[in-house]
């Protein structure tokens, strides 16, 4: 396991639970230490607690507790360098902004094409 990817925690927020699940498997299977809710307010709240202790939030779009703008635009006013990645199962018209480091992805993603924008946001 490489020592840098151990060192990383990724908040994962999705309202369906098997998505859940299955990412925290893969990450942590790649070395990432992952905390992961179906609750995009548990979510928060973890965050709240100690923002930095996440290095990348990955988060849903559409979720029926709060959509994932409203969380994006609470975790940037908590810690405004917090790193985003969005993932959609909508067609959104957000680019991603990578000096704002958020990157949009549409679901269903490709579990490499995941990694490889984790890689680029966090190593």
């Amino acid at each position: 396991m490489n020592k840098d990817k151990k060192n990383k925690t990724i908040l994962f927020v999705d309202d369906e639970p098997a998505l859940v699940k299955m990412n925290i498997i893969f990450l942590q299977r790649h070395g990432y230490s992952v905390k992961g809710t179906v609750y995009a307010g548990e979510a928060l709240n973890w965050f709240k607690a100690d923002p930095k202790a996440f290095n990348l939030v990955i988060t849903d779009i559409a979720m029926p507790e709060m959509n994932g703008e409203e969380m994006i635009r609470k975790l940037r006013m908590i810690y405004p360098g917090v790193k985003i990645i969005v993932l959609s199962g909508t067609i959104h018209t957000r680019q991603t902004d990578r000096s704002n480091h958020i990157i949009y992805l549409d679901k269903p993603v490709e579990p490499e094409k995941l990694l490889e924008q984790i890689h680029l946001l966090i190593g």
